[in-house]
């Protein structure tokens, strides 16, 4: 699988922690006017075996919970899907404006 590393831009303080890897900062932030959109693909084709590698090893922030439940969902009911009747494929950045996940930063529009 691809492997993205996510690494925010924080002008950093003092008073600043991460808590929970680099998923949540504790202390309090202003955020940019410029928007991204970070689209997180965690639910390729290998995805099943993935959660059962990822499951033994415990090497990721509370893999162990996080990974049994996949493996549980997962066993209970193989033909899941992620998609779901307004999923839509990537297009483009522009798309990600139109459907209001992301601002322009030259106009402020988010459509």
């Amino acid at each position: 699988s691809p492997v993205l590393n996510k690494i925010p831009l924080v002008r950093w303080r003092q008073e600043l922690s991460y808590k929970a890897s680099t998923h949540i900062i504790n202390g309090s932030i202003t955020l940019a006017e410029t928007s991204c959109v970070l689209l997180h693909f965690k639910l390729f084709s290998d995805f099943v075996a993935n959660v059962m590698r990822e499951a033994a090893r415990q090497e990721h922030w509370d893999s162990a919970a996080q990974y049994a439940v996949y493996h549980d969902v997962l066993s209970r009911h193989p033909d899941l899907s992620a998609q779901f009747p307004n999923s839509v494929r990537y297009e483009n950045s522009r798309q990600l404006v139109t459907l209001g996940l992301m601002r322009d930063p030259a106009t402020g529009d988010t459509q």
